[in-house]
């Protein structure tokens, strides 16, 4: 080998892992727009009307207004596009796939955060690509054109801070999450979790999460909305599908009340009934988890605890709450991630719970055949595994993560 390419290769050795987030981002863009013309259900019946409905009404009357059933900062950016006259279908896939790197970016920052290794760049590098190229990310974006890669985003660095009690900086992205979508409320009950069981900070640092959670939604009140627009519009999504599941392959799908069109009028009949039960029962086993981190004095200072835990949580609520539509477990498939490099026991979990994901999307999507309770006993096998290794086996991989990347 001459000098030349000794100094070469030693060059690419020494930058490989740079030169390899280079490949990876430029796949992961290509693959995007391989399938960015795609048109969703969603795309077609609910985002291109709500964008041509406010570029007619103009700049100033789509602030004061609500049109469609997002909160007031996605409307901004709908907005924005109507203003410099984007095509929609690119405007709104470019957005969130431009949010799926700023999501594998916060995503590898978390992992990196928690796992103690000197290898923090292959790391940081391998959970980037798994991110980028997971099913439900691209497809969430690229194919459905939708916005869960927005607040997820938002979620994982509030996490971040959040291990690092950095909580004014946790609860500044906690809120700026909610701005973008209700499905933040899924990561709250894992924040009274940490505030039991730390007791490190004030039930008040909500308010800085209520501060940024209005922020960006000032635009529209200045505008003239009311101050309580950006609540009710939540109010307004909690019943607008009365349906206990939608395509969600959770616990309720097993009843047949899927928002399936068949099962329209057993949507309108019994989900008033079944409704309240569903959240009693979400809370109840929440507060046994509470019950069951204050009476073993839980350890969230500890990294693998931690993030099961917040997986556990955001999936409990997946799993029992009423109305869960099909791309509400996509916390859960990046908390996954994360958890998975931590402890390598829960691979399998992870993989059932991404195929099952990933097979819902392709119901919607491309209309392909499955028996739905197919993946409903796969899911909740899953979460039953899940359950099995955050509340009995904790302290056992606790210690054996610790004894691995001390």
């Amino acid at each position: 080998m001459s000098n030349v390419e000794k100094k070469i290769v030693k060059w690419l050795q020494k930058n490989c892992w740079w030169l390899m987030l280079i490949v990876i981002s430029f796949l992961a863009i290509l693959i995007r727009y391989d399938v960015i013309n795609f048109v969703s259900g969603d795309m077609s019946g609910f985002l291109i009307p709500w964008f041509d409905k406010i570029r007619k009404m103009g700049m100033y009357n789509a602030l004061r207004q609500q049109v469609g059933d997002y909160n007031i900062p996605y409307q901004l950016l709908i907005i924005l596009m109507a203003k410099f006259k984007v095509d929609p279908i690119l405007g709104y896939k470019i957005i969130s796939c431009c949010f799926d790197f700023v999501l594998a970016i916060s995503t590898a920052v978390l992992a990196t955060t928690l796992v103690k290794t000197h290898k923090k760049a292959a790391l940081f590098t391998s959970v980037y690509t798994v991110v980028l190229f997971l099913p439900t990310v691209f497809a969430n974006s690229a194919l459905w054109g939708q916005c869960d890669s927005i607040y997820v985003s938002f979620i994982v660095l509030a996490l971040v801070f959040l291990f690092k009690d950095k909580y004014g900086y946790s609860f500044i992205f906690l809120g700026i999450a909610f701005a973008f979508k209700l499905q933040t409320a899924f990561i709250l009950p894992f924040y009274i979790y940490v505030y039991f069981a730390k007791k490190q900070f004030s039930i008040l640092y909500f308010l800085i999460s209520l501060v940024t959670f209005y922020l960006p939604c000032l635009p529209a009140i200045l505008a003239g909305r009311s101050w309580l627009a950006p609540f009710n519009i939540y109010t307004q999504q909690s019943g607008e599908y009365p349906f206990i599941s939608l395509n969600m392959p959770n616990i309720w799908a097993l009843l047949g009340n899927t928002g399936h069109i068949s099962d329209e009028l057993y949507g309108y009949k019994y989900f008033n009934v079944m409704q309240p039960m569903a959240l009693i029962f979400t809370i109840a086993l929440l507060g046994v988890g509470l019950f069951f981190i204050l009476n073993k004095s839980v350890n969230f200072n500890n990294a693998i605890t931690y993030i099961k835990f917040a997986v556990w949580t955001v999936w409990t609520c997946v799993m029992f709450l009423p109305a869960m539509h099909d791309r509400y477990g996509y916390l859960v498939d990046i908390l996954l991630i994360v958890a998975t490099f931590l402890d390598s026991r829960l691979f399998a979990i992870t993989v059932i719970e991404i195929l099952v994901s990933t097979l819902t999307y392709g119901i919607y999507l491309f209309q392909i055949k499955i028996q739905l309770w197919l993946l409903v006993l796969m899911y909740v096998g899953a979460y039953l595994m899940m359950t099995y290794y955050v509340f009995i086996k904790t302290n056992v991989s606790d210690k054996m993560t610790n004894s691995i990347h001390a």
